[in-house]
């Protein structure tokens, strides 16, 4: 549990601090006495014990900065930093701040926490001792999350790698380990090791496609997931629909869905449950709400939305109808729940969602490749643009205006006939134009990286 600090809890936050005094520094306990009685100051329960802190100030400037954040060395590597963060950004857009700030020591790994929960770096400034990394995120900023396969991941970063592309796309990462190549996790494990956060997808959409049975999905999913404790957050087994199911045949397949997953809970390791994310499926409101009150009954507060209707070839295009907007107003407005969008297509489907005030905690896509593989470019909050089926000439021109409009740049349409003739490089474009996340907010003209 989370909640402002009590004066009670004054020794507990000061014996966190000493702990990790290398990381903060001396923390003075009036200091900390006085932030208690300003309700600056959070902290994690854990039982009768408190796991940790963070000692936060609303500025004048329009920001909150973050002054110390601790988690007692035996609570670690359970989610608890993060769900601090969240629930500081919480006081904070509640008070009508929008934008996190801190300062850490160059050289610190905590550095690397921060670039994995979406902060960007703006700055380095001097430190009485070390200098200090400024990092910033923008509150509604919803992180992306690269969705990679085993036959494009070594050719990607090394293309990227090679442009000298300032953005980083390889912080957050989703694969489903079910079905990716031992190479493929290896080399994951290693992004990961570098500082990346990494979900681990179920599959479900190969039982959708009817590649895999959901039950043995479910039992090879517990057998990998068992092998592969490195990942940050585990996406419990389900059973997607598909457009053309019956009311019926929903039904039971978000049944089939619940039961797989809150079993497959009760057979993983205790510390499973922080790191899980359930999946909702569901056509009705009354079949949204079961979802969110199995998962809350489990102790899940991360859930990932994936009942959007398809089309296109195979029905592999998911479309954002009426009734998937009602559905994800509905599981917007649950204050203790955090939410991934699985596959949203590109720019169009952003800039729809974030029309409708659904702006998630994460999200990811494969339409970027998807969409430069048909032909097709994408530029910020505009839909894309299928430019090999229109004559080079003016293909450029539109292209020319749409950076000039947009104020996009990237490494891949500097090279404007490249990005019409090469494969590679529109797909390079797409994935930095996915990057533009405060496409979110539809009253945002200024385009705000990562």
């Amino acid at each position: 549990m989370i909640a402002l600090a009590q004066p009670s809890d004054l020794s507990d936050i000061k014996n966190i601090a000493d702990l990790c005094r290398y990381e903060l520094g001396f923390t003075s306990v009036s200091v900390l006495e006085q932030a208690i009685l300003r309700n600056e100051v959070i902290v994690a329960r854990a039982g009768n014990n408190i796991a940790g802190f963070v000692y936060f100030r609303i500025t004048r400037r329009g920001y909150c900065t973050i002054a110390s954040i601790a988690v007692h060395p035996e609570h670690r590597g359970r989610g608890i930093g993060t769900a601090m963060l969240h629930h500081v950004a919480r006081i904070s857009k509640s008070v009508g701040v929008d934008r996190l700030r801190l300062k850490c020591p160059a050289g610190l790994l905590a550095n690397k926490f921060y670039a994995r929960r979406g902060f960007r770096q703006v700055d380095i400034e001097p430190g009485k001792k070390r200098p200090l990394v400024i990092w910033e995120r923008n509150i509604d900023d919803p992180i992306f999350f690269l969705s990679l396969t085993h036959h494009q991941i070594n050719s990607l970063i090394q293309a990227w790698n090679a442009s000298g592309e300032y953005r980083n796309p390889f912080t957050h990462i989703i694969v489903s380990p079910l079905f990716a190549r031992p190479g493929t996790l290896h080399l994951i494990r290693k992004i990961k090791d570098d500082g990346a956060t990494v979900i681990f997808d179920s599959g479900g959409y190969q039982v959708q496609v009817g590649k895999i049975r959901y039950e043995d999905l479910v039992t090879r999913l517990l057998s990998i997931y068992k092998d592969n404790t490195w990942a940050d957050w585990y996406v419990l087994p389900d059973y997607p629909p598909l457009s053309t199911d019956t009311d019926m045949a929903i039904q039971e397949k978000v049944r089939l869905t619940l039961n797989g997953a809150t079993q497959f809970i009760d057979h993983m390791p205790e510390w499973f449950q922080a790191k899980s994310i359930g999946v909702i499926h569901g056509r009705t409101e009354e079949q949204v709400l079961l979802c969110l009150e199995e998962y809350k009954k489990k102790g899940v507060r991360y859930v990932g939305f994936g009942s959007f209707e398809t089309t296109g070839p195979k029905g592999s295009i998911n479309r954002i109808s009426p009734r998937t907007l009602s559905a994800l107003r509905y599981i917007s407005d649950q204050r203790d729940i955090y939410l991934h969008l699985f596959g949203i297509g590109g720019p169009g489907s952003i800039k729809r969602l974030g029309s409708a005030g659904i702006i998630p905690t994460s999200f990811d896509s494969v339409g970027w490749w998807k969409a430069a593989a048909y032909g097709n470019i994408f530029f910020p909050r505009i839909p894309q643009i299928h430019i090999t089926a229109i004559p080079e000439s003016l293909a450029i021109a539109i292209i020319h205006k749409e950076k000039e409009r947009t104020g996009h740049k990237c490494a891949f349409c500097a090279d404007v006939k490249a990005l019409y003739r090469s494969k590679e490089h529109r797909t390079l474009h797409n994935l930095a134009v996915m990057m533009d996340n405060q496409n979110w907010n539809p009253s945002s003209h200024q385009i705000r990286l990562f």
